[in-house]
Parts: C-alpha cells; sequence; structure tokens
C-alpha cells in the first residue's frame, strides 16, 4: 500500500482500432467458478479512475443530482415549505423534540447531513453565512414584506435553533481539538457551513432568557402544559449551553451545577413529549444536494425520543461524575477513575472522551496542576523508585558537569523526554473506541520496548543500580498493555471459537509473567525498607518520610499482585474448561476442512503485532499449542485444574473487591471518587458472578463427564439418564427444606455445603436480580425463593462470621398486593428484616470496621423498630391472635428480630471494644433487654407448640442469647434472669426426654447436642450465681456488671470437632458451686467444646 502522498501514474493501455465485442458472461461465470473462497485476482490496468467511473449515472441512489420524472430544478432543490406560517405552540414543541433527536443522533456519530442539516429551520439560518446575529432569522431570502414574523416562531423556536447551533458548534470545536477517528466515533464534516462559531455565547443566552420571558408574559395564547413544557426545553438548553461553554474550564470552576440542571429537566422533558405535535415537512432530504459533499444522497437518520432522552441522560451523568478525575491523587488513581469510567457500557459518548483528553493534558500539565516530568515521576515512584536520589528534584539545581547528581539529572531528562509522551497516551488512548484501543495498545507496547536494553546506572555513592528500574517499569508497562490487547479481544469477540483455549492461556501465560517480575520488584524494595529500619531505629530526619513511601508502594504491589492473580486464576480455569468442551467437539468452529486457514496461521496473525517486541519472548507455535491443548493431561486432571483455578479467582476477586478502587493515603477516609468507585466494585461483582457461572459450568461438564464414561463401563445410570443440570424454582425449594433437616439433625457441614451450591443456583436463575419477561405470580415465587435461602444464609453468615455473596444483591421484597404499612404479613417483615441485616453486613465488610459504630447501631436499631411497627397487628398483639400459626408467627417474629437487634449491640459486652462508657452502656443494656426478649420469645412459643420450637436456627439463636445473658447479667438491674434461665432448661429438658426414656446412645442426634448444651448452660449458670453470692458475702462492691464477662467471640467460634467425643457424659441431677479458684473460668473454656452450634466438619457430629 502506497502513502498518501505517493500517487501512481496511469498505466498506458493499448487498444486496437477495431474491436468486435462479444458476450463474455459465460466464459466470466466459468472462470470465476474456479476460483477458492478468499482467492484475490488483480488487474493491474483496473484503475481506480475506471471503477469509480464504472459507478451508475443517472442512479438516484448514487447520483445527487438526477431529476426524477417531471421534476424539474426548482422542485430538486426546494421545498413547498413556508418558514414564515404561524405555528401552533404544540408543533413548536414536536419541532423542538424532533431537533433534539437530531442532535443526539449526530452525537451517536451520523453526519450533519443525514441529521441537523436535514432542518428547513436551520437551513435557513445557516445559508448564507449571517454576518451577524441579527441577519440568522427565518424570514431571510425572501422578498420584503409587511406580514409580521409570529412570535412563537421568531422569538421561541428561532432562539431554541441557534442556542442548539451554537452548542453544536461547542461541541464540534472540543472533538476537532482531539484524537478520533472520522466516521468510526465521529464525522465533523460542515458541508461548507458555519456553526455561529464567529458569535459570542452571550447573545444566545439572552436570546433564551427573552424566550423565556416571552412565554412568561403570553401564558393567556398557550395552554398551562404545553407553556410549561416549552419553558422546560428553553431553560434546559440555556443549562446545556452553559456547561459545553464551560468545557476545559471545570478545571477551574469544579463546577457541575450545569448537567445537574441538565439531568433535573430530562425527566419532564420525556414526560411532555406527548404534547407536542410533529411538522415532518419541515425536515427534508433535499437538502444535501445543496450541501458541499462528494458522497450519494443518504436517507434521513430518525432515532426516537426515549433513545435520545437515553444517551442525553448518559452525557450529562457522564460530565457530571468527569468531576471527579480532576482530584490528583497518584498516577494509579487516575488511571483506575479514567479506565473505570470511559469503560462504561455504553460507552460514554465521543464529545465525553475528547473532554477527557483535554482535562489529561491541559497545557503542558496534568490535570492542569501537575507537570508532565512530575506525573511521571511519580510513577516511578510509585512502582520502582520509591524515596530514591534519581527522582530528586534538587538534583536539576547542580550545575558541576563532574557532579553525579548532574549526570544523574541529565539521564533521567533524556529519559522523560523520550517516554513521557508514550506514558501520557497510555492514559489518553482510554479516550478512544474500545477497536482503536486494542490497536492504539499495540503501538504503545512497540514504542516501550525500546528500554529493554537500559545500562545499569551509577549512584551518587558509586553504587552500581542493578535494579533496573527503568527498565523494570518499562517491562512492567509493557505486560500491562499486553494483558490489555489480550483481554480486548475476548471483550470484542475478535478471536474464533476454536482459539479461546489457546488464547486464554496465552492471557495466563502473560500474567504470570507479569507476576514474576512485579515480585522482582517487590524484592528490591523490600531490601530498600529493610535497610531503612536502621534510620528509622535512629530516628533520623528523613527516615519517617523514606518509611511510609515505601509502605505504600509495597502496597501498591500487593495491590496490583491481588488483581494479576484473579485474572490469572480465572484464566486459567476458562482454559482448562474449553480445553475440555473442544476436546468433546462442543465447541463451534468456524473454520472448515476446505479452509485455507490453520491453526499455526491463525497464530502467526495473532502474534503479529509483538514480533517487534524482545521482551517478552513469544512463545514458538509447538510449545503454544502443546500448552493450549494440554498435551498429555486426562481429563480428570483437566477438571481438577479448573476447579482449583475458579476457586482461587473467587477468593482472588473477593480480595481485590476489599481492597477497593483507589490507594488512600494514611490521614485520607473519604473515597476520592464516589460515583466512580461505585462503577468500579459493580464490574467487580460481574467479575464475580462471572466465577459463579464458570464453576458451575465446569461442575456441569464434570458431572457429564462421569455419566458418559459410567455409560462406556455398560454401567446403567441412574434416572434420568440424561444430565441435564439446569436448576428451576422447584429444586432450589427441594434443596433449601432437605438443607433444613440437615441442620436439624445438626450437621451444619453437609448444610453449609448444600447452602453454598442452593446459593449459586439461585444466582444462575438470576433470583439475586430484578428480571422481566416472567409473570407476576412468577416473578413473586422467585422472590420467595430468594428471601427464604437468604434467611438461612444470613444465620451462617451472622453465627460463623462467613461472608455470604447474598450481601451483595438481592431482589424486591414479594410484597403480597394488597400490602401496606400497619398490615404487613410475617415473610414480608422478616424480608425486610434480613434486608436490614445484609445492608449491616455489607457496610462491615466494605468498610473493613470490626464492629459497628454507636450512630451505625441506634440506626438500624431504629430500622428494625420501624419494621415491627409497621406489621400486622397479629405480630405485635398477643390479643389480636386468633390462630396457632399466628400465634407461632408472632412470636417467631419477635425472637429473631430481637436476636438481630442483641447481635448489633454486642459490640458493647467486650471490654476490648473501643467505646466511650455513656455510650456502651446505652448499647449494652439495649443487648442484654433484647437477648432476654429472645429468651422470653422462645419460652413462650414452646409452650403455644413444642414442635415449633424445635426448628435449628430458632434454638441455636436462643441458646448463643443465654449464655451471654447469664454472663454478662446484672442482678440490680435484671432481677428475673436466673428465672428465665430456668424456665428455657425446662424447656430445653424437654426436648432433650422428648423420645421418651430412651438410652443417650439410642438418641436422635439432635437430643445429644441438646443434651451438652443444656448440662454446659446449667454448668456455667450454676458457676456464675455462685460467684456473684460470694460477691456478695465478701461485700464487694458492685458495678455495672458483677459477674466475669463472656466475649461474645467465645459463643460466636465454631467448636472443634475433637471436643464433641465428651458429649456423652450423664447429666448430673443437681450443681453446687464450685469451691476452687478459677472454676468459672474453666467453665467458660469448655463452653467451646460444646455444641453451641452444629459442627461445621462434613461429617456428622
Amino acid at each position: 500500500m502506497l502513502p498518501n502522498n505517493e500517487v501512481r501514474g496511469p498505466t498506458m493501455r493499448v487498444v486496437p482500432e477495431s474491436v468486435v465485442p462479444r458476450d463474455i458472461t459465460d466464459d466470466f461465470t466459468i472462470a470465476a467458478s474456479k476460483l477458492r473462497t478468499g482467492q484475490l485476482v488483480k488487474d493491474e490496468y483496473f484503475t481506480l479512475f475506471e471503477a469509480v467511473g464504472a459507478l451508475e449515472i443517472m442512479d438516484s441512489k448514487m447520483d445527487s443530482g438526477y431529476l426524477g420524472p417531471g421534476e424539474n430544478h426548482a422542485q430538486a432543490l426546494e421545498d413547498d415549505y413556508d418558514l414564515m406560517r404561524e405555528l401552533a405552540p404544540e408543533e413548536v414543541l414536536g419541532i423542538m423534540d424532533e431537533l433534539l433527536c437530531h442532535e443526539m443522533a449526530w452525537h451517536m456519530g451520523h453526519p450533519l447531513s443525514q441529521t441537523l442539516f436535514t432542518s428547513l429551520y436551520l437551513d435557513r439560518l445557516l445559508w448564507p453565512v449571517p454576518k451577524t446575529l441579527e441577519n440568522a432569522h427565518f424570514g431571510r431570502g425572501q422578498s420584503q414584506s409587511n406580514e409580521k414574523v409570529p412570535d412563537m416562531v421568531h422569538v421561541v423556536l428561532r432562539a431554541y435553533c441557534l442556542a442548539l447551533v451554537k452548542s453544536c458548534d461547542f461541541v464540534h470545536a472540543r472533538v476537532t481539538t482531539e484524537y478520533y477517528f472520522e466516521e468510526e466515533d465521529f464525522v465533523t464534516q460542515l458541508y461548507n457551513r458555519t456553526l455561529l462559531s464567529q458569535f459570542d455565547s452571550k447573545h444566545f443566552h439572552d436570546l433564551l432568557d427573552n424566550a423565556i420571558r416571552w412565554v412568561d408574559e403570553h401564558t393567556d395564547m398557550l395552554s398551562e402544559k404545553v407553556a410549561e413544557a416549552i419553558r422546560a426545553r428553553l431553560l434546559f438548553r440555556r443549562e446545556f449551553l452553559w456547561g459545553l461553554e464551560q468545557d476545559v474550564e471545570v478545571i477551574e470552576t469544579r463546577s457541575t451545577a450545569q448537567f445537574l440542571s441538565c439531568l433535573s429537566h430530562l425527566d419532564f422533558l420525556g414526560k411532555s413529549a406527548v404534547l407536542g405535535k410533529e411538522v415532518p415537512e419541515c425536515f427534508s432530504c433535499k437538502i444535501q444536494r445543496k450541501l458541499a459533499s462528494t458522497v450519494p444522497p443518504r436517507p434521513m437518520v430518525k432515532i426516537s425520543f426515549e433513545d435520545a432522552l437515553a444517551h442525553l441522560r448518559r452525557l450529562c451523568q457522564d460530565a457530571v461524575d468527569l468531576l471527579e478525575i480532576l482530584d490528583y491523587r497518584g498516577p494509579y488513581n487516575l488511571k483506575v477513575v479514567i479506565w473505570t469510567l470511559l469503560s462504561r457500557k455504553p460507552q460514554p459518548s465521543v464529545y465525553i472522551r475528547s473532554l477527557v483528553q483535554s482535562l489529561i493534558v491541559s497545557n503542558r500539565t496534568i490535570l492542569g496542576a501537575v507537570p508532565v516530568k512530575q506525573f511521571l515521576y511519580d510513577e516511578l515512584e510509585q512502582i520502582v523508585l520509591p524515596s530514591s536520589i534519581l527522582l530528586q528534584a534538587s538534583a536539576d539545581e547542580i550545575e558541576v558537569p563532574s557532579d553525579p547528581r548532574f549526570q544523574i539529572a541529565q539521564h533521567m531528562d533524556v529519559f522523560t523526554k523520550r517516554f513521557s509522551q508514550p506514558f501520557v497516551d497510555t492514559f489518553r488512548s482510554a479516550c478512544l473506541n474500545r477497536c482503536r484501543i486494542r490497536r492504539t495498545a499495540e503501538d504503545l507496547d512497540e514504542q516501550l520496548r525500546t528500554l529493554s536494553n537500559e545500562p545499569p546506572l551509577q549512584l551518587a555513592n558509586g553504587d552500581t543500580a542493578y535494579s533496573y528500574p527503568l527498565s523494570s517499569w518499562a517491562y512492567h508497562h509493557k505486560l500491562g498493555q499486553f494483558r490489555l490487547i489480550l483481554q480486548l479481544g475476548f471483550e470484542l469477540s475478535i478471536y474464533a471459537p476454536e482459539e479461546l483455549p489457546g488464547m486464554y492461556w496465552y492471557l495466563s501465560h502473560i500474567c504470570s509473567t507479569h507476576l514474576g517480575h512485579i515480585d522482582r520488584i517487590r524484592t528490591f524494595t523490600v531490601a530498600t525498607a529493610k535497610r531503612n529500619l536502621a534510620d528509622l531505629a535512629a530516628k533520623k530526619r528523613d527516615a519517617f518520610e523514606r518509611h511510609a513511601v515505601l509502605q505504600q508502594s509495597i502496597r501498591l504491589l500487593e495491590r496490583m499482585t491481588t488483581q494479576i492473580v484473579a485474572v490469572d486464576a480465572f484464566a486459567i480455569s476458562l482454559h482448562a474448561l474449553y480445553v475440555l468442551l473442544a476436546r468433546h467437539r462442543v465447541l463451534p468452529t468456524t473454520s472448515s476442512p476446505q479452509a485455507y486457514s490453520s491453526d499455526r496461521l491463525r497464530y502467526e496473525i495473532r502474534m503479529k503485532p509483538f514480533l517487534q517486541i524482545t521482551l517478552p519472548e513469544l512463545v514458538p507455535y509447538d510449545e503454544y499449542h502443546r500448552e493450549a491443548v494440554l498435551e498429555g493431561d486426562s481429563d480428570d486432571i483437566v477438571l481438577e485444574r479448573a476447579a482449583k483455578a475458579i476457586s482461587e479467582a473467587r477468593k482472588a476477586w473477593e480480595a481485590t473487591l476489599a481492597n477497593g478502587a483507589f490507594m488512600h493515603d494514611s490521614d485520607e477516609k473519604d473515597s476520592p471518587a464516589l460515583a466512580i468507585e461505585d462503577d468500579w466494585k459493580r464490574d467487580i461483582k460481574d467479575t464475580m458472578r462471572a466465577c459463579i457461572g464458570a464453576s458451575i459450568a465446569i461442575e456441569t461438564v464434570k458431572k457429564a463427564l462421569k455419566a458418559q464414561a459410567d455409560s462406556r463401563n455398560g454401567e446403567t445410570p441412574q434416572a434420568p439418564q440424561s444430565v441435564n443440570l439446569r436448576p428451576t424454582v422447584e429444586i432450589i425449594q427441594i434443596l433449601l427444606v432437605i438443607g433444613s433437616v440437615l441442620s436439624y439433625n445438626m450437621n451444619a457441614g453437609a448444610s453449609y455445603t448444600l447452602l453454598g451450591m442452593t446459593e449459586r443456583m439461585c444466582m444462575v436463575l438470576g433470583l439475586h436480580v430484578e428480571t422481566a419477561g416472567y409473570s407476576r405470580a412468577v416473578q413473586a415465587a422467585r422472590r420467595r425463593v430468594w428471601w427464604a435461602m437468604a434467611f438461612q444464609n444470613s444465620h451462617f453468615s451472622l453465627a460463623y462470621d462467613r461472608p455470604s455473596i447474598t450481601m451483595i444483591s438481592q431482589p424486591e421484597i414479594p410484597y403480597d398486593p394488597k400490602s401496606m404499612p400497619g398490615h404487613r404479613g410475617y415473610f414480608e417483615t422478616l424480608c425486610r428484616i434480613i434486608s436490614v441485616i445484609l445492608e449491616m453486613l455489607r457496610n462491615l465488610m466494605f468498610t473493613h470496621h470490626s464492629h459497628l459504630r454507636y450512630h451505625e447501631i441506634r440506626e438500624f436499631k431504629q430500622r428494625i423498630e420501624r419494621i415491627l411497627a409497621e406489621a400486622a397487628p397479629h405480630l405485635r398483639f398477643e390479643e389480636r391472635c386468633t390462630t396457632l400459626a399466628e400465634h407461632i408467627e408472632r412470636t417467631e417474629l419477635r425472637l429473631h428480630s430481637s436476636y438481630f437487634i442483641s447481635f448489633m449491640c454486642r459490640v458493647s459486652l467486650d471490654p476490648d471494644a473501643h467505646m466511650d462508657e455513656q455510650r456502651r452502656e446505652i448499647i449494652k443494656e439495649d443487648c442484654l433487654t433484647n437477648l432476654s426478649n429472645t429468651i422470653q420469645a422462645f419460652i413462650e412459643l414452646h409452650s403455644i407448640n413444642a414442635h415449633a420450637s424445635r426448628t435449628w436456627i430458632s434454638l441455636q439463636r436462643t441458646i448463643a442469647s443465654a449464655f451471654l445473658l447469664v454472663a454478662n447479667n446484672n442482678e440490680r438491674l435484671h432481677p428475673h434472669t436466673w428465672d428465665l434461665i430456668q424456665r428455657l432448661e425446662a424447656a430445653l429438658s424437654d426436648h432433650v426426654h422428648g423420645d421418651g426414656e430412651a438410652d443417650r446412645n439410642n438418641r436422635t442426634d439432635s437430643a445429644k447436642h441438646l443434651a451438652s448444651s443444656l448440662r454446659a448452660l446449667r454448668e456455667v449458670s450454676a458457676a456464675f450465681r455462685a460467684h456473684s453470692k460470694k460477691q456478695k458475702m465478701l461485700s464487694v462492691p458492685e458495678t455495672a456488671t458483677t459477674t466475669p464477662n463472656l466475649s461474645p467471640a467465645t459463643v460466636f467460634t465454631s467448636p472443634s470437632p475433637a471436643g464433641l467425643a465428651s458429649v456423652a457424659v450423664p447429666v448430673p441431677p443437681t450443681y453446687s458451686a464450685p469451691s476452687q479458684e478459677g472454676h468459672i473460668d474453666n467453665i467458660l473454656n469448655r463452653v467451646s467444646d460444646v455444641m453451641l452450634f452444629p459442627n461445621m466438619s462434613t461429617g456428622n457430629a
């Protein structure tokens, strides 16, 4: 291919004098049938000129000057539409909305000739080019008459049209000054028209203000709704014009008021669109014949008003969130903000992306505040040169050539001049469309390769820096670009299905290479930190500052390692999965046996952009093929590899989510970009859901292969014979029932495992989100199943401090159609309380706090109390219960709600928790009160119906509450606690001896574990009562708590299986107070050996 500045000369063609024409159709058909698919035939005599000349003339689709039958020149160029006619207010409203649709279509990438320039009103304003703004009116070019122009047209519509054109001028000016791709992202062709760039924006604001005043003064001529709709559009246009006019000045103003105001108008614009009346005759494609264009006529682009508003809403919201880029907090945080914002789906409009380009580099500074050189130095300091002399600004002030600092500064200046632009381009390239990002990344990877042979630097003390910091930095970015290219290939669906196993392996290979390189960087950073410890111990002046910088660098390296490990593990699991699918011919292929392509040729094409790069070395095809197909590994080995990798991937992504989006300084509390951080978290959670989907796919393949192996071995597979693991709502309901049975039998390990699988099945069915397309009854059933699962899952999260993905996303609560505050049913109320608990757990996980703060406890407690106040009367008052079911619902709701509140307040029982003593007493009183309420509710439930009190969750929560209440009781404040405990012991005794006088070895598992819990409760209760009596006899002054505290952690630690061997000890009939010193502590230590909670091992207790 020749460059654009070189032109091939025409080839002389010899034509004989006598030419005898003949029909060559048959000969051409025969010759064409002999060609293979994809074979190219080149005729050097068929030039570009002849190809263009072959275009058919007098074709209305190709010839813009074509006149139809009976059509004269005037009819071809002019439309029979009177721009001076009176328009109804509804028609003005319709024209405004249609112009807005055309404006957004232009923003989407369609040319002006097919959008705004099809408007006859805009054409009259813009052509001929007006010399003054007063000349831009709708009566131009017509003979003078005494007919007055209607005010609705001249004042309102003219102001709106001119302001719209000026808005387009601001957008056009911004886009054309930045790097973009014509007709891929945007079409900037103006067709010899002007967008009124010669006029100051103040005049357009005055026109809009005048139009708004006119609408306010002529309300008698307009209906109230139409007047309000027109006024809202004028106000929106004024705010939108102000926002676009601000442009890069947002660096100084830091204001998003204009775009926020625009967002506030959009809902009303959408609702009032029905008031407008379309005027299709004021838009015409005939205007294209008068535009300076070399392209054939094209049809008008029309988009719906809803689509236009959606695009406009995204544009304004992106403009608001763009403000979060401006706070410079280091290169790493800036890259996260930019990539997260510009990776939104759909991708932000080209105007937003162009504006981000301008903000990144504004006046030769980053974000208008940081010089490019300092920006590069900050990046080097964060990764490879923390607290290094190479980056000290004082070295630039040395002027003696023999001074080593002068030589260092000289070397660094050369490095900065060569690589500051490619480094900045790694940020600006994110502003392109996704396809161009991938191509630009290949170019940047090529530019970074020239640092691979960097010689070692000589430091001021004569040592040689064999860490090769600059090479390491360049290699780090090169590997990052390589990984980005591969991942964008998956996003853009570039790879054929048969290439997926190999590409996933190559992604894993690059990730493992990158991890090794980061480990190398970390080694030198840690060594520097160790050398600094001596200065730190000596309390030297700069040691503490160096220590902080070094620790920040180490944390950043750990953060990058975690994220790359997550990508690596996910790639390994998908590689193994696709290998299995390809082996068993489940994976579709795009190539046929007759295709001229091959695996080797495809690999060469994929690796062509990296041929010039020496590091990392390209993997030879034979090695690549061997690794891509996992040659020599059986299906079982591949399955095991996939299962382990996807498990590791989930853990790594959870760690990535826990780390957060940004690197925070030690004194920084708030997130630098809340909206963008939410987007980042959403992306990570979507990736975690993809991991869950991959794990289910791996398990499905595993079972399918097992069934296939059984059938080959002659074994009759169990019905159903076909392996179909697609979950259904009914299957999930069955699994929840089975899980409850397992829990009741005190086999919590199996129940926990089964619940995890049930949870994943719920997510496969999409029960955790709202999904359209289902009837109201089916949607309600899906929601009920999810919340039933969430109730069980939340109990595991609270009891064993296990994080659960149910806290991340929940569907709506399945309210009854007749439900209202004051009449909420039992299930609705319980779901609302669980939603609050999941929110509490989510906040604890994301904030990394060990417990709730005082104000959080009060807020969550008040929310639960409000939910209970909105419950149905029979759930609040005993006298309103008329059936046994209503009594059970009331007591169950009281039990669970009291337990949840006591759990929130439990931090007050921990003496090591940092809390104001006055607040501690308030929270502690709430905690003890709700612990008592939990036990009272259980005792009442048992009195109502003994079978209803045998549910595992209710039993466990009650026993846990009893131990905490006994250990933290204050007899002066709660004198009836011991009576309550004795009543609980009687209820538990009923369950233990519920099967009669059966031998303890023949008891059910539930009875055995309850017997252990009952014995421990009696021992602890007797010990604390004896201790309390001893204190009274010794006249020990009573404090707020007169008994030793049992830490909440004691009863929330899952006991070890070894401690379960002693459950067969007979229950003593009576208990006496312990006499030896320290006996209470011994009993407390035995609590962890008692089956307060079921064993979390997979076997039976």
